[in-house]
């Protein structure tokens, strides 16, 4: 079904990038005319993001392959609560790649002040969509999981609400972060990204839920503290890099 809906997507896009009368100018797939430098420099720039999303997908596998470890019950409920989780994410992602559309505008119109305030406004927009959904999954947890499970407060359903509200704490940092990491793409800066991602989530994430999960008593919910707990530290190093990115007048100067 996946494959389905996205082969006719492939074309459809496709076809209208190479008729859409906006795009004549840039003669789009006449690649003898190409200039391959900036090609190359795309790549350059593209590859730690590829990179990034593999391992942050590695992430969740190991994740849900811990919770598997401590038992079937809790396996399934930590899934549960990621289908959610990663529903919503979609949408962030969605809004962070016109952030990242908006502060390149504004950077190639050599407006840094108005490229920042440009990735400002897409964090706060973002921001603002999930601490609605983190209410939602912090009171209301079992009214989201009866969307597709209809057997109420049962163990299972139990285990998945308490994992929904722990994330709605995730889930806000886990925005910001991704939102910043939007932001500095438009700045060409995605090296400092994955870095930041591969510490907080192998290098803190993994072995302080493994610590937590296994050797404490917090049993499955040390690793969504020890998550948080990495998110926390990327959120605080990602924003502080794009709001003292260099710039033609400091972001938080007074006027």
């Amino acid at each position: 079904p996946i494959s389905i809906v996205i082969w006719p997507t492939v074309i459809a896009i496709a076809i209208y990038i190479l008729t859409a009368k906006t795009n004549r100018p840039y003669r789009i797939w006449q690649w003898q005319k190409q200039q391959w430098h900036f090609l190359l420099k795309a790549i350059k720039i593209g590859w730690p993001t590829g990179l990034l999303i593999g391992e942050e997908i590695a992430f969740l596998f190991v994740f849900s392959f811990f919770m598997g470890k401590i038992s079937i019950s809790t396996l399934a409920a930590n899934q549960i609560a990621l289908q959610f989780i990663g529903f919503f994410t979609t949408l962030v992602w969605g809004i962070g790649q016109a952030t990242s559309a908006r502060v390149g505008n504004k950077i190639g119109e050599q407006s840094g002040t108005k490229a920042k305030l440009a990735g400002i406004t897409g964090i706060q927009l973002s921001l603002a969509i999930t601490l609605v959904i983190a209410i939602i999954f912090l009171f209301f947890p079992h009214a989201i999981i009866a969307i597709d499970f209809h057997q109420p407060h049962t163990q299972l359903s139990n285990e998945a609400a308490m994992f929904l509200r722990i994330s709605s704490i995730y889930l806000i940092l886990n925005t910001t972060r991704i939102l910043a990491n939007c932001a500095l793409r438009a700045y060409k800066d995605t090296y400092f990204s994955l870095i930041v991602s591969l510490v907080i989530l192998w290098i803190i994430a993994i072995p302080l839920g493994y610590f937590a999960a296994f050797h404490s008593s917090l049993g499955p919910i040390g690793f969504w503290i020890a998550a948080i707990i990495g998110e926390l530290v990327g959120t605080m190093l990602l924003l502080n890099r794009f709001i003292w990115k260099k710039n033609d007048e400091p972001l938080l100067a007074r006027h």
